[in-house]
């Protein structure tokens, strides 16, 4: 049996929380390979944007991380509900920290997007 995951609809768009992760890393692959291939002649303004990258890929393997963990918390407070009342306070919190995965999601397509947009006017 897999791991339980969640569906998380952002702007229209739907995921499991494994694919979340996996989809902001191809984006980011794809940014990066773009950035070594244009031809900003700053070098520190092109060191601010590889480092913004690196950044970024280190938020989305903490994003996964703080996902799982969700995923089986939840997980583990439906398996209880069905059991007794379950714990209401422990399900708010569950679904504040959803609602802020959520945030930091768009957050980071946000700035995807806009790295996006500087390496179309550098090309």
């Amino acid at each position: 049996m897999g791991k339980p995951q969640r569906i998380y609809s952002i702007d229209n768009h739907s995921a499991s929380s494994s694919l979340v992760p996996c989809k902001m890393r191809q984006k980011l692959y794809y940014l990066q390979s773009n950035l070594h291939a244009c031809a900003i002649k700053e070098s520190d303004f092109m060191n601010i944007l590889k480092e913004g990258v690196e950044q970024m890929f280190a938020r989305v393997d903490e994003l996964e991380s703080v996902m799982h963990k969700l995923d089986g918390q939840m997980a583990e407070v439906e398996v209880d509900d069905r059991i007794n009342c379950g714990n209401d306070v422990m399900d708010d919190e569950l679904k504040m920290i959803y609602q802020n995965v959520i945030y930091l999601i768009k957050g980071m397509e946000e700035n995807m997007e806009r790295l996006e947009r500087i390496l179309q006017k550098c090309s």
